[in-house]
């Protein structure tokens, strides 16, 4: 099975390979159907057997859990912690390493979307770290989907005082985790604002409407050793006018060369779409039952990481507002 999750000018679909442990760019301003593409995408992970963690500070990909039209019956099979339509709180972000590296949960969505970012930032910091320090041990790949993602990894600026620590985990995560069958789709507005350290590790890039000049440039900059044979500035000023859900694909490796430089247009999710212009709609979706807990056939001895990360989170963490 395959990430199907566009077509190009003739209907011909685009996919990619099922490869969780490949790191990817989604770019493009607001509205220009990003999100809406990286949900297409979790939807496709999912299908095809692979797990995906959602790491969400806007509060959107709830909509997982639902059909298209908010029909409960066609929601996918995903965990929600945090956020106004949990499951549950979220837990530690020690613990919650321990459930996605043994498999207690298969996929789930963090929604940080109630909680201020110092709090977001010092659990994203913890849970990467400790995912990291359980690596070797890690049951299945898993694929880490980081929705706005300077939020979490600027190039430039602090939102925190754990900014720099958040950065820094994600930016081990994208150099090293690759080794542990993690991977990592990064969502961004701005191709410019995120961190170089973990842009450049991205072997593939979805790029779709862009305004600013810096941002062209960064993903001209990252096509020049990535995906040289293809006229990236010419691409992007082409669909610098589209309509939303249209892009290009970047990805001389993931992908291959036949599909380097393609166009294309987003095709329809399965699963609901927050729309910002229908909060009240919106709040009265319902949700399908959450998946039940898959229990590990691995033994849980605490990693040193582990315990020692949540004995010191007792005293040295942030006060977090959960609601």
């Amino acid at each position: 099975m395959a990430i199907l999750f566009g077509e190009d000018a003739a209907r011909a679909r685009i996919a990619l390979s099922v490869e969780p442990s490949e790191k990817c760019c989604i770019a493009g301003v607001s509205g220009s159907g990003k999100s809406y593409l990286a949900g297409r995408m979790v939807e496709q992970w999912l299908m095809a057997g692979a797990r995906v963690v959602v790491m969400d500070p806007v509060g959107i990909f709830w909509g997982l859990r639902t059909g298209f039209d908010g029909d409960p019956s066609d929601g996918m099979p995903i965990r929600i912690y945090g956020g106004a339509h949990m499951d549950e709180q979220l837990p530690q972000p020690g613990e919650m390493a321990h459930r996605i590296a043994f498999g207690d949960d298969w996929s789930a969505v963090l929604d940080f979307s109630c909680m201020p970012f110092a709090s977001m930032h010092w659990y994203a910091a913890e849970f990467l770290n400790a995912l990291g320090a359980l690596g070797p041990r890690i049951v299945a790949p898993v694929h880490i989907v980081v929705e706005e993602a300077p939020i979490f990894v600027p190039q430039t600026g602090s939102l925190s005082k754990y900014q720099r620590d958040c950065k820094a985990a994600f930016a081990q995560c994208a150099r090293v985790y690759r080794n542990f069958g993690i991977g990592m789709t990064v969502v961004t507005q701005r191709a410019a604002a995120v961190s170089k350290d973990v842009l450049t590790q991205c072997g593939t890039v979805l790029a779709m409407r862009l305004a600013a000049k810096l941002d062209r440039r960064a993903l001209m900059d990252w096509s020049a050793s990535n995906a040289s044979g293809v006229d990236v500035d010419a691409e992007l000023a082409r669909i610098a006018t589209a309509a939303p859900g249209n892009g290009v694909l970047l990805s001389p490796t993931w992908s291959g060369a036949a599909l380097n430089g393609k166009s294309f247009k987003v095709l329809p999710r399965s699963t609901f779409h927050p729309d910002p212009r229908r909060l009240k709609e919106n709040r009265s979706v319902e949700l399908c039952a959450p998946p039940v807990a898959i229990a590990s056939l691995q033994n849980k001895a605490p990693s040193p990481w582990y315990s020692l990360g949540e004995f010191a989170g007792r005293f040295l963490k942030p006060a977090v507002n959960w609601f």
